[in-house]
């Protein structure tokens, strides 16, 4: 509803360290510590999708998801 991202939680995860993995595999996203003001949501990460089409998302997603497979 009234958005541009998702919001993805990966329960156990810190995505400040899955981000760094992530760029280096030309990805990349927010990760959920970013948008809160008590340190929190470290296992929360937030995708945008408004500027990329759907060919470029796909590339993006299945690179994030072989950095899930090798973390």
């Amino acid at each position: 509803q009234g958005g541009y991202f998702f919001w993805i939680r990966l329960p156990g995860s810190d995505t400040e360290a899955l981000r760094q993995q992530a760029q280096a595999n030309r990805v990349d996203f927010r990760p959920g510590i970013l948008f809160s003001s008590q340190g929190a949501l470290r296992d929360y990460l937030r995708l945008s999708f408004s500027f990329y089409d759907a060919a470029d998302i796909e590339r993006g997603l299945q690179r994030l998801t072989q950095c899930l497979h090798d973390a």
